[in-house]
């Protein structure tokens, strides 16, 4: 049977002041019977130009591992900068990491069924 794509409504790139939550977690192990899990927080704050390109700083508030973060608010003083991110006309989203100085292809929201893409962007 053939398999259909379908998307869903295209919603711009947020460019300042957006928040968002990650969990991330493990399975129960024999030795830790209980999953471990953290959760992380991230924020876009300020902007910064890198080679005269406008792009949004991206910077995270990280959980112990092993326990969740219980305030799903963002704590700027406990961050760390992990890069800066920016959307072009052509709904590409790009980033650059903050040890790095070149972007990568972060997300491509122009994407249509049966495209073609490279899941490692910066080795395409």
């Amino acid at each position: 049977m053939p398999v259909g794509i379908c998307a869903q409504e295209y919603f711009p790139f947020p460019s300042d002041s957006a928040r968002w939550n990650v969990e991330f977690s493990c399975a129960a192990t024999v030795w830790e019977p209980e999953p471990e899990c953290t959760t992380s927080h991230f924020a876009l704050v300020g902007d910064t130009l890198i080679d005269g390109i406008e792009y949004a700083k991206l910077y995270g508030d990280y959980g112990p591992f092993g326990g969740l973060l219980q305030d799903s608010s963002f704590a700027y003083e406990n961050s760390t900068y992990e890069g800066a991110v920016r959307e072009d006309s052509v709904k590409k989203v790009w980033f650059v990491a903050a040890t790095e100085t070149l972007e990568f292809l972060y997300y491509d929201f122009a994407l249509d069924g049966g495209d073609t893409f490279c899941l490692l962007s910066q080795y395409c």
